[in-house]
């Protein structure tokens, strides 16, 4: 298996229009593709890149095939998928999905926000696009365009893309938020987010909170227009009967 891509640290400059493709000249265009070598988790199972996991749903579940191929990425994962043909029905989680179906976009959505939750340095690549029109249209080496998928047209891909840039890019660091707006650790403030540790109340009901890697509170997001009412909550608590809390 082919090594993984490095990542440059640098944000690449946007353009009106980005189109992703993994033979793309940027290297924003190749690691949003699919095709990238980006391994994440979803719903319990481990995959190596987007297009496993897409092309492994034309398989029964549960089958060698769907567990090879989630094991694959780049043009390896894409020819896996050739193998069981044109599938009508998928098998995910025990239920059946119909091929090209909105909930079968939706799959398709949930696995690269996996990718983009899990891989950071490609969703800074993604938001580093700001507002750029995003396609996906593919071409042969003739400048020819290549026919469209039938399951995930182009345009759907790309609208995915441009939707999920929107939602996450509206979140912010919570550890910022901690101490330049609640002056205090991000360790004891993410204490009130769930209530979860006896003794600290659940002030983040409601509100929309990130969270990348559940055993590291430094991955905490915060959705920006929820801010001020997380902080109001706090300090509405803490200058309560009930006072502060000391940290043991």
């Amino acid at each position: 298996m082919d090594e993984r891509p490095t990542f440059n640290p640098e944000v690449e400059k946007s353009e009106a229009v980005v189109n992703i493709s993994s033979s793309g000249e940027t290297e924003t265009e190749r690691l949003i593709s699919n095709f990238a070598h980006t391994p994440f988790d979803l719903d319990g199972k481990h995959y190596q890149s987007v297009e496993g996991f897409w092309q492994g749903l034309k398989f029964p579940e549960g089958s060698k095939e769907r567990e090879e191929a989630s094991q694959l990425f780049g043009v390896k994962a894409k020819k896996m998928g050739k193998r069981a043909g044109e599938v009508a029905e998928i098998e995910y989680q025990g239920g059946r999905i119909k091929t090209g179906s909105s909930e079968h976009h939706e799959l398709m959505k949930r696995a690269i926000q996996a990718k983009l939750d899990q891989n950071p340095e490609v969703l800074e690549l993604l938001l580093a696009t700001g507002d750029a029109k995003i396609t996906h249209v593919l071409k042969r080496a003739d400048g020819t365009p290549l026919p469209d998928s039938k399951t995930i047209p182009g345009e759907t891909f790309a609208q995915i893309l441009m939707d999920l840039r929107k939602e996450l890019g509206a979140y912010v660091d919570f550890g910022e938020i901690a101490h330049q707006r609640l002056h205090e650790q991000t360790q004891y403030m993410s204490r009130y987010i769930h209530g979860r540790i006896k003794g600290y109340p659940n002030l983040g009901e409601g509100l929309r909170f990130r969270q990348r890697d559940p055993s590291d509170y430094h991955t905490y997001k915060i959705h920006k227009d929820d801010i001020e009412e997380f902080a109001r909550r706090v300090e509405e608590y803490e200058h309560s009967e009930k006072g502060p809390i000391i940290i043991s």
